[in-house]
């Protein structure tokens, strides 16, 4: 394909710096955006890349293949497909597929689809672990929201319900009425096993 048709094919390996958020780190520290791919195919209205991960900070974003909407501006949408895996600060989110806004160049939000999408924490207390058939995650509040037969694990309960909202910065959850519309919020303890007393010696059994 001709580079004068508006596309050019880079190798395996390819390693992009997005933007304006490239051109200035100084003036915008940390939040210059990584690209790493097997290969690129980019267009005018868009790049297409496959075995992708995008990295800003300690969040990145990989799949099977990427679709970015500009990468040329500040704003832009991207199109996640196949075995999408999110890593952030101590969780992950694993899905089919996501979709990710870059806004002023900052990842801001990601919509995750999956059957399920699913989420992991790993806490001082154990793992906090939830799915859903689509999770929004708020990059800069650090919490997602679960809906569609949501369903998280936390502590030592498991909890049902139609929209779930977990906090990662605060690592709680919260089951908003208003969210939940006919369906009710369904909570399920485990009590921890309580270990036997051991068996007193026969008499005569020395110590």
């Amino acid at each position: 394909m001709s580079a004068s048709r508006g596309l050019w094919l880079l190798p395996a390996g390819v390693l992009w710096l997005m933007g304006p958020a490239a051109a200035a780190p100084a003036e915008r520290p940390g939040q210059t955006i990584s690209i790493d791919a097997q290969s690129v195919e980019y267009e005018k209205s868009g790049a297409h890349f496959r075995h992708a991960k995008i990295q800003q900070g300690d969040m990145s974003v990989e799949a099977d293949t990427a679709t970015a909407d500009d990468l040329s501006g500040d704003n832009s949408r991207w199109d996640f497909r196949g075995n999408v895996h999110i890593t952030m600060t101590g969780a992950t989110l694993d899905s089919d597929s996501a979709v990710v806004e870059v806004r002023k160049g900052i990842l801001t939000t990601a919509v995750i689809i999956g059957t399920p999408a699913r989420f992991e924490q790993k806490r001082e207390k154990g793992t906090a672990r939830g799915h859903a058939g689509r999770i929004d995650y708020d990059v800069d509040a650090q919490s997602i929201r679960l809906s569609d037969q949501a369903w998280l694990a936390y502590n030592d309960g498991e909890i049902n319900g139609r929209t779930l909202v977990y906090s990662i910065r605060d690592q709680r959850v919260v089951a908003n009425p208003q969210d939940q519309a006919d369906q009710r919020v369904h909570i399920t303890i485990t009590p921890k096993a309580t270990p036997s007393p051991a068996a007193a010696p026969p008499p005569g059994t020395p110590p």
